[in-house]
């Protein structure tokens, strides 16, 4: 059995055909398993009043920062002022993430919270 943080052992064919949980739902995954590892974690709670495009999460411990725009899934686009943050923040070396629901279900994101 795969026991990797955020991996999903078992697929059921029922699960493959209903829409994926909103991305409210993988935040909340990924906050609850970036505090259990230590990061102290921030995100905004009400955007309509802050500039487009901020990551949805910045994730911080030790000497580590992330990044991370959520999707709900892979064929989520990002919008060009995501697009904009994630350019310069690679481009002066932070380590920017897009994950989703595929992200969790891989261990993905588990692995990057254990390990960074």
């Amino acid at each position: 059995m795969d026991r990797r943080l955020g991996a999903d052992p078992v697929v059921n064919p029922d699960t493959l055909t209903r829409p994926m949980p909103p991305e409210k739902e993988l935040r909340q995954c990924v906050v609850d398993t970036a505090r259990l590892f230590g990061w102290l974690v921030y995100w905004t709670h009400r955007s309509e009043h802050s500039p487009a495009g901020f990551p949805d999460l910045v994730l911080v411990r030790d000497r580590s920062i992330l990044w991370v725009e959520l999707k709900r899934d892979d064929h989520d686009h990002l919008r060009r002022e995501q697009q904009q943050w994630a350019d310069r923040l690679l481009a002066a070396g932070q380590d920017w993430r897009r994950w989703t629901w595929t992200s969790w279900h891989s261990g993905e994101i588990g692995r990057a919270l254990e390990r960074d």
